[in-house]
């Protein structure tokens, strides 16, 4: 709300003096700027870019690179974390690390082919990271998805802040490579947002490898998902994993 001094003042006829506008040249300058701002955005960042900026932002395409995840080999642990695979009688430690998760989430995770490994500092959980095999939701985007049965999907990553930085998260990098050699597999994956800044830089910095595309278009009823392996990586006969059909969705 407008304070006294910026209200109109009435004139002597009774009729409120006109707001003051701004001069041509002002206006100019103004789009001016606008337009110079634009130009520098369509330079750095492309029109492709900025237009799948503009549909997430409304939801309406979401754009995933799936990672090869190569078990590590000779890494030296610089932050030693105790390793263990979570049990059901762990949930309340898992939850004091995981406040924005709820217990029955967790237990339908264990009950339904995922198990997590949890890293602990002086007996304090500090990391996670989840496993995943059989058919698997993916609740952002709304699909199935069934790893091969040599195959894990490694999904919540997480790391309590406190400990981010210090590379707490190789030691469980390292002993859920063990748990999945342990259980018979040979290939580890993730899927990670394209526009995800923070996690690329990661990726890029292991040189993990790009396997392909998951793409989801939705726009009211319709809505369509798109797998795209990178033929050069992977086997059409041997994919890491495969999209289910739509119709096995509880949604």
């Amino acid at each position: 709300m407008a304070s006294d001094k910026e209200e109109a003042r009435p004139r002597k006829g009774g009729q409120a003096e006109p707001e003051p506008r701004a001069s041509p040249g002002a206006t100019r300058e103004l789009r001016s700027t606008g337009l110079d701002r634009t130009l520098r955005l369509l330079r750095e960042e492309g029109p492709f870019r900025l237009l799948r900026g503009a549909l997430y932002h409304l939801e309406i395409y979401r754009r995933f690179r799936v990672i090869g995840l190569p078990f590590t080999r000779g890494r030296t642990i610089e932050y030693a974390l105790e390793c263990e695979v979570l049990a059901i009688s762990d949930l309340d430690d898992y939850l004091r690390l995981r406040p924005d998760q709820s217990r029955e989430e967790i237990e339908d995770r264990l009950t339904s082919g995922s198990f997590c490994v949890l890293g602990r500092r002086g007996g304090r959980p500090v990391a996670a990271s989840w496993l995943g095999s059989g058919e698997i939701f993916l609740d952002y985007m709304n699909c199935r998805i069934r790893p091969a049965d040599d195959t894990l999907y490694v999904y919540d990553n997480f790391v309590d802040p406190e400990y981010r930085g210090r590379k707490a998260s190789d030691s469980v990098t390292l002993a859920r490579e063990r748990v999945a050699r342990e259980r018979g597999s040979r290939r580890l994956f993730g899927i990670l947002l394209s526009d995800n800044r923070s996690s690329s830089r990661r990726v890029e910095r292991y040189r993990r490898p790009a396997l392909g595309i998951l793409e989801h278009f939705r726009l009211g009823p319709f809505e369509r998902h798109r797998l795209r392996f990178d033929a050069n990586l992977v086997s059409a006969q041997d994919p890491p994993f495969r999209l289910l059909a739509r119709e096995s969705n509880p949604h």
